[in-house]
This record gives C-alpha cells, structure tokens and sequence, in this order.
C-alpha cells in the first residue's frame, strides 16, 4: 500500500478501468489525471475518504495520486 504520493504511467488500453483500492485511515486520496504533459497541467478527476475498492475510468491516462491525513491506497 502507497502512503506517498505516486504517478502511475499508462499501462493500459484507452476506455480501460483500473481499480483503487484505499483504507482511509481517517483521511482521504485524490485521484487526478494528466492533462497536458507540456505544461504539467493536471486535473482532478476524484476524490475519496472512506475504505473500499472504487473504480477508476482513466484507461491510458497518467495517473497522480495523493493520500492525506494517514490514508493508504494501491491501484490494480
């Protein structure tokens, strides 16, 4: 489990899900994409803060994310 914030380069297919799998720990993760990798623009596309596996429409985007307050998450 990540407890720092990670990119995750694309690893698969366009319109491919991948799963986030987070323990919340009494904070939370946000989930953004890359947008334009020129400008370094990134875009948040979720937020969570609660346990679970949620998953993630980002197909071959490149993926940051970043936990707060004690939460651990990984993405499969």
């Amino acid at each position: 489990m990540y407890t720092t914030q990670t990119i995750f380069p694309p690893t698969m297919p366009a319109h491919s899900q991948r799963t986030l799998i987070m323990k919340a720990n009494g904070g939370s993760v946000t989930v953004e994409a890359l947008l334009d990798s020129g400008s370094n623009l990134w875009v948040q596309t979720d937020s969570k803060s609660s346990d679970g596996g949620f998953v993630l429409a980002c197909g071959n985007a490149t993926v940051r994310i970043t936990p707060s307050g004690g939460a651990q998450y990984d993405l499969v």
